[in-house]
């Protein structure tokens, strides 16, 4: 309960955030704090979209995987197999715990200077363009890297086994 209630309190933070124009520290008088700061570039470099768009690649790679398992073993899927499995994928870690884990990373790897300089940069058009274009980005990428994958599975095999055998001590 204690991190859903952080992750309460940080989507509260964000929403403010999110709501006025402008960067935190031109809005009050009352700078923002570090953690406030990790919170705003958490959310700027993974939009709430981008985090659905990897949550559905991750619920599709699962998919294909139980597939594979279910055909080896002859048995088809439920129909609603695929709805269900995206469900419990996007319950399994909300946006608000990720970004509330991320926030937390980004407080103890940045300072709250280094952080104004990111979001500074967050607010150029190149930024802009390079966030709309991520999620593509991702996806292409994960399809080129399962290509890849799928078409030298023998030899990954063979050497896993190879490799397996030299390892594992005889009896």
């Amino acid at each position: 309960m204690p991190n859903r209630t952080l992750a309460c309190a940080i989507v509260v933070v964000a929403a403010i955030l999110g709501c006025a124009t402008g960067t935190a520290s031109n809005r009050s008088a009352t700078p923002p704090t570090q953690h406030d700061l990790a919170v705003e570039l958490v959310r700027s470099e993974m939009p709430q979209e981008q985090w659905g768009v990897l949550m559905r690649t991750f619920s599709q790679a699962l998919l294909q995987l139980f597939e594979k398992e279910a055909a080896a073993e002859g048995k088809p899927l439920p129909p609603n197999f695929r709805r269900v499995l995206a469900e419990t994928t996007g319950e399994t870690i909300s946006y608000e715990e990720m970004a509330a884990f991320l926030a937390a990373v980004y407080s103890r790897y940045y300072t709250a200077d280094e952080m104004r300089a990111i979001l500074a940069y967050q607010h150029t058009p190149v930024f802009q363009k390079q966030m709309q274009l991520a999620p593509r980005l991702m996806e292409e990428s994960l399809k080129y890297t399962q290509r890849i994958f799928e078409e030298h599975k023998s030899e990954i095999r063979a050497k896993i086994a190879a490799r397996l055998k030299t390892e594992t001590p005889s009896n």
